[in-house]
């Protein structure tokens, strides 16, 4: 992400972070194909074996493609200068909407699967084909969405596809279809397909050139922390007070983050 900072100004960043999301994306794809045939023709022992060698071996040369293609961005600061970063009150509050919204995702991400597959009784295979249509929004959006932040502003992007990953939690555990359900975690891709590479295009856009892979870090950190208090919130939530409320309260977060990135943030307007 810091390379995408470096080698892009402001009026294309949002698209190139959304293409660095895609193609990771496709490429997971890719690598979970090759995992799950393995699995299916093979025995256990095997399969893990040439997995993990397939694993090995494309690390080894994105190694090598990395040494031998990939440029040097990095703006150059002498090492007698101390690195920190400075903070301001815009980049505290990208930071916190970073937060929210990594913490209210994974609030339910422990116990999605466990929710859908209690209440509608169907194999985890099943369950694997409603999410399917949502992984290939993440293969293709991404690079658009991207895009639209350039041209409309970071904060109105990040506000809208929040808000409707926010709509959709806290609606589908009311759904009484699987084909509902389906439809609902296509409107969640998109919502976070859009909302994701405009948060990254932000932070970048606000960072030094010589700290832009310090302040990335620290977005990835809060993130982090985000993500780790998720799953707690959300499985007591699930086990002490209400299944449905899990989701309710993803919603509702979202929504709060989402209003929250509007109002300090629409004005970052790159149009080309």
């Amino acid at each position: 992400r810091t390379i995408i900072a470096d080698l892009n100004d402001a009026t294309t960043r949002g698209s190139a972070m959304g293409h660095l999301t895609t193609t990771s994306v496709r490429g997971s794809m890719v690598g979970a194909t090759y995992g799950f045939t393995l699995l299916g023709f093979m025995p256990m022992q095997s399969a893990w074996v040439w997995a993990f060698s397939g694993y090995a071996l494309a690390s080894a040369l994105a190694l090598v493609w990395s040494f031998r293609v990939l440029p040097e961005s990095r703006v150059i600061t002498p090492h007698t200068e101390k690195i920190r970063i400075p903070w301001s009150l815009q980049l505290s509050r990208v930071f916190l909407v970073v937060f929210l919204s990594a913490f209210a995702s994974a609030l339910i991400e422990p116990i999605y699967l466990l929710f859908l597959k209690g209440k509608y009784d169907v194999d985890v295979l099943v369950l694997a084909f409603v999410f399917l249509p949502s992984g290939l929004v993440y293969a293709v959006l991404p690079r658009y969405a991207g895009h639209w932040s350039d041209r409309w502003g970071r904060g109105p992007v990040i506000a809208l596809g929040i808000t409707l990953a926010g709509c959709v939690s806290i609606a589908l555990p009311f759904w009484s279809s699987l084909i509902l359900v389906a439809a609902s975690y296509i409107l969640f891709s998109v919502g976070w397909a859009m909302a994701s590479p405009a948060e990254d295009a932000l932070v970048a856009d606000m960072a030094p050139a010589n700290l832009r892979g310090t302040i990335l870090g620290a977005k990835e950190a809060a993130a982090g922390v985000g993500a780790a208090l998720g799953p707690l919130a959300g499985g007591f939530i699930y086990q002490y007070w209400a299944k449905e409320m899990a989701f309710v309260v993803n919603g509702m977060l979202l929504l709060l983050t989402a209003c929250l990135a509007y109002r300090w943030f629409n004005n970052r307007v790159f149009r080309r």
